[in-house]
């Protein structure tokens, strides 16, 4: 069935299968969007034909193309997709720095995202419609802490070597898709980034508002590149022409 008819915008919610208590999908429909949120993938799951989600492999390109056309075939259409990076979530899983999980870790933090990510950019450029938010829900590395040993030390640990690694990775990703997307009409990515403290309705909320919002005019492609707060609502946005 299809259910593009339904008021609010239909949006993709990926990232966040091993986020523990996460409870996106009720605090996106309590804010007028209709989520279809991606869950962790087994080798024996059984993906419902009809549901507001779907399982994600990483590691496959496959995966994040049946991601997206699962979430179309529920809704219709899309109208944006939201990747999270849950840095203190993957810092509980990858705690070894062992050959296998700097592997597993590529493929499921660092590839997986891209397979996602170029992925929706196709089926938006096809629709000619859609906004991708980049969210990193960031912790400080030892490397940032030597690198600022002036900055008020946050109550967690640093991350490890293979967050760290793969936190760096989506960060850089995730600003030149936005360099290499920008339209001095306006912009369809989004950059938010959000310290561990920042809860997860107040991330939705402004990804809420942001949808429901004319796409963000930058005065120049730095502009683009630069990553907002929930506190920042309408950060670069030009209302006003001379």
């Amino acid at each position: 069935p299809c259910y593009n008819k339904i008021m609010g915008k239909n949006i993709i919610l990926a990232g966040k299968e091993f986020t523990k208590n996460s409870d996106l999908e009720k605090i996106a429909q309590t804010l007028g969007l209709n989520p279809f949120v991606t869950t962790q993938y087994f080798e024996e799951s059984n993906t419902k034909i009809i549901s507001t989600n779907t399982t994600w492999n990483r590691s496959s390109p496959i995966s994040a193309h049946s991601v997206i056309i699962n979430a179309e075939n529920y809704f219709g259409q899309i109208d944006g997709a939201v990747l999270f990076f849950d840095s203190l979530a993957y810092d509980k899983i990858f705690v070894h720095n062992t050959l296998d999980e700097f592997t597993r870790a590529t493929d499921e933090l660092i590839l997986g995202y891209n397979y996602l990510t170029l992925e929706l950019l196709r089926r938006f450029s096809e629709h000619k419609q859609g906004k991708l938010f980049f969210v990193i829900q960031k912790q400080e590395s030892l490397a940032d802490n030597l690198k600022n040993p002036q900055k008020q030390q946050s109550p967690q640990q640093n991350l490890g070597l293979i967050t760290s690694m793969a936190q760096s990775a989506f960060k850089s990703f995730a600003e030149n898709v936005a360099a290499f997307n920008f339209n001095p009409n306006g912009n369809f990515v989004y950059l938010l980034e959000a310290s561990s403290e920042i809860s997860e309705e107040e991330i939705i909320s402004w990804i809420a508002t942001k949808m429901n919002e004319d796409l963000p005019v930058y005065k120049n492609p730095k502009n683009a590149v630069i990553w907002q707060s929930t506190e920042n609502k309408s950060k670069f946005q030009i209302p006003f022409m001379k």
